[in-house]
C-alpha cells in the first residue's frame, strides 16, 4: 500500500549523521578598519579574516554584484526567529542564507533522487550566484557558524572571505532586519522544546513562545504514517521515541485508502483522498484540538506535518505551527525524546464545518476555476517524468499525463517524495528569494491565486505552506491531485500530446471526442 511504500523509500534513503556542533571559534571582529574603498576592504578582510561593523554596514546597502553578505545561521533565524544570542529575528538586507547546520547535520537523499550533501549545498550556492571569484562577509551570532561556513567555502576554492559576529549589531537595534511575513508558521526546535517543557513539566514560556501561545490551550501533535506502536509492519515508532508531550496522528487517519478499481491486486489504481469534512472535525476532536487551540505539529516528514497543518487551518484552527526541518533540527540540538503513548482527551472542536473552505479546492472547483477564472493558477508540483506522462509516480496508480492549462513547478527529482527543489539540505524551507525566483522562471505569477497540487496532496501541502509562510495569502491546496483527477475521468494530456480520459466502465483510457 501507499504508506508502506513511502516508509520503504525512507528506509532506503542515504543517511549521513553528524553532531552539528561547531568547534571552531570565529574571530571577534572588534577592530575597525580605516579603508573605505571596496577594493581595499577586500584585501584587508582577506588578510585578517575579520570584518568590522563598518564593513558589514557598507555591504548591507552595497549592490556590487561581486560582494556577498552571507548569514550562516539556521534558516529559522534568517527567516525571523530570534535565536542563538540574537534579541531580534531576521536577516540583514541583501544577505543570503548558507547555514552551518547544513554542513554536518543529518542528511537524507533517496537513491532515486541520488543527490549528495555537497550537491545539495552547491544548489544553494548556485541559486545565490556565489562563485569563488567574489568576496564574502559571513556573519553569525554565536561565534562559530560563520567560521564553519568559511572553512567549507575555502575548501571549495573560495578565497576572499571574512567573518563577523553580528550579535552586538543586531541587539543594538540600530539596524533593521528583514523577516518573512508569517515566519512563525515554521517553528524552530528551540521554541518547540520550550513549549514541550511547558506542557510536560510546567516550565516558563520564553517571550517568543508566549507571544504565540497567549492564553490558548496547547496541543502538540506527532504526525507520521503508522500507528503508535513500534511494530515493524504497521508502527510509526512513536511508542519508542517522540517529542515530549506529543499526541500521535497516523496519516491514515486523515486520508483513508480506497481501491478505485478492484483488479489485478490490492494496490491497483488506489487513491488516498482526505476523509470527509465531518470526519476531519471528529479527528481533530479525538486528538484534543479545538479551533481556539495553539497547535504545534512535529514529525520526521514535513510533507505529512504540513498536510495536517493545512487540514487544521481549513477546519478553522488558526494558531497552527509546524516544526521546521522535520526532526533534523531537534536531533542537531541533542534534545531527548520521550517514550510511551500519550492518550488525548476528546474535546469539542467548536465548529461543525470548515471555517476556511477556500483553503482546500475540490476537483470540481479546480476544474471550474482553471477553465473560467483568469486569476486562478493550478500548479503541478510533480516530477518532470510525471508531467511528461512517462511515469505515474506511484506503484498503485497507472494513469499518466498532465492536466491541460496547469503550470509545472516540480518539487523534486526522481520519485514522488522528493522535495529537492523546495528544501535546504537540513529539510528547512529554501529562502523566499530563491523560491520566488524559481516560480518566476517557471511562469508562475505570484500576484494571482496559486493552487498547488501533486499526486495525492503531500508534496503540494508543503509547498502551499511555504507560500503562505513567506506572505502569500491567495493560496490553496488542490488536495485530490492528479490521482483523483485522472481516476474520475477528467480529460488530460498523455505522453503523446493527445487529449484522453479514463473510462471506468471500459476500464481503459480513451480519446476525448
Amino acid at each position: 500500500m501507499k504508506r508502506k511504500a513511502v516508509i520503504m523509500l525512507m528506509l532506503a534513503a542515504v543517511l549521513t549523521f553528524g553532531g552539528c556542533g561547531k568547534s571552531e571559534e570565529a574571530p571577534s571582529g572588534d577592530e575597525p578598519k580605516e579603508e573605505t574603498a571596496s577594493e581595499e576592504k577586500t584585501s584587508e578582510e582577506s588578510a585578517s579574516g575579520e570584518a568590522s561593523e563598518e564593513d558589514v554596514l557598507a555591504y548591507i546597502t552595497d549592490t556590487d554584484e561581486n560582494t556577498v553578505l552571507v548569514d550562516a545561521r539556521v534558516a529559522d533565524a534568517y527567516q525571523g526567529w530570534a535565536l542563538d544570542g540574537a534579541e531580534k529575528g531576521g536577516h540583514f538586507e541583501n544577505a543570503v542564507n548558507i547555514s552551518a547546520q547544513w554542513l554536518d547535520c543529518e542528511y537524507e537523499s533517496n537513491e532515486k533522487e541520488n543527490k549528495t550533501r555537497e550537491e545539495s549545498i552547491q544548489k544553494e550556492l548556485d541559486a545565490n550566484a556565489m562563485t569563488a571569484e567574489k568576496s564574502y562577509i559571513i556573519y553569525d551570532t554565536n561565534g562559530k557558524d560563520a567560521a564553519a561556513v568559511k572553512g567549507y567555502l575555502e575548501k571549495n576554492g573560495y578565497k576572499n572571505i571574512s567573518t563577523f559576529n553580528a550579535a552586538d549589531l543586531i541587539n543594538s537595534g540600530s539596524q533593521t532586519l528583514v523577516s518573512y511575513a508569517n515566519y512563525n508558521m515554521y517553528m524552530p526546535a528551540e521554541i518547540v522544546k520550550n513549549i514541550a517543557d511547558h506542557v510536560v513539566d510546567g516550565a516558563e514560556l520564553g517571550d517568543q513562545a508566549a507571544d504565540i501561545v497567549k492564553d490558548a490551550p496547547i496541543v502538540l501533535l506527532d504526525v507520521s504514517w503508522g500507528d503508535e506502536t513500534n511494530n515493524e509492519e504497521t508502527g510509526s515508532g512513536y511508542e519508542d521515541g517522540h517529542v515530549p508531550g506529543t499526541v500521535h496522528v497516523n496519516t491514515d487517519e486523515y486520508e483513508t485508502p480506497k481501491v478505485y478499481v478492484e483488479e489485478k491486486d490490492e494496490d491497483y489504481r488506489s487513491e488516498w483522498r482526505l476523509i470527509p469534512d465531518e470526519e476531519l472535525i471528529a479527528l481533530a476532536e479525538a486528538k484534543g484540538v479545538t479551533k481556539d487551540s495553539c497547535v504545534v505539529i512535529v514529525g520526521y516528514e514535513p510533507m505529512a506535518t504540513t498536510r495536517m497543518a493545512i487540514i487544521l487551518k481549513y477546519l478553522g484552527c488558526e494558531n497552527v505551527h509546524v516544526m521546521s526541518e522535520g526532526l533534523v533540527g531537534w536531533n542537531a540540538k541533542g534534545y531527548e525524546m520521550q517514550s510511551g503513548i500519550i492518550k488525548p482527551e476528546k474535546v469539542s472542536f467548536g465548529a461543525d464545518k470548515p471555517q476556511n473552505p477556500d483553503l482546500i479546492d475540490t476537483i470540481d472547483e479546480a476544474e471550474d476555476k482553471l477553465a473560467n477564472d483568469s486569476n486562478f493558477q493550478l500548479i503541478d508540483t510533480r516530477t518532470i517524468e510525471e508531467w511528461n506522462g512517462e511515469d505515474s509516480g506511484y506503484s498503485y496508480h497507472d494513469l499518466m499525463g498532465r492536466i491541460d492549462g496547469t503550470i509545472h513547478s516540480e518539487s523534486g527529482i526522481g520519485y514522488s517524495s522528493s522535495m529537492y527543489y523546495y528544501r535546504n539540505p537540513d529539510k528547512s524551507m529554501r529562502s523566499k528569494e530563491i523560491l520566488e525566483a524559481m516560480w518566476k522562471d517557471q511562469g508562475i505569477d505570484t500576484g494571482k491565486h496559486m493552487s498547488f497540487f501533486c499526486g495525492s496532496g503531500w508534496r503540494a501541502a508543503e509547498e502551499a505552506w511555504d507560500a503562505m509562510m513567506i506572505g502569500y495569502a491567495d493560496v490553496s491546496l488542490y488536495s485530490d491531485g492528479w490521482i483523483g483527477w485522472s481516476n474520475e475521468g477528467h480529460p488530460y494530456i498523455d505522453k503523446d500530446g493527445k487529449t484522453v480520459h479514463y473510462d471506468k466502465e471500459q476500464n481503459k483510457v480513451v480519446p476525448v471526442e
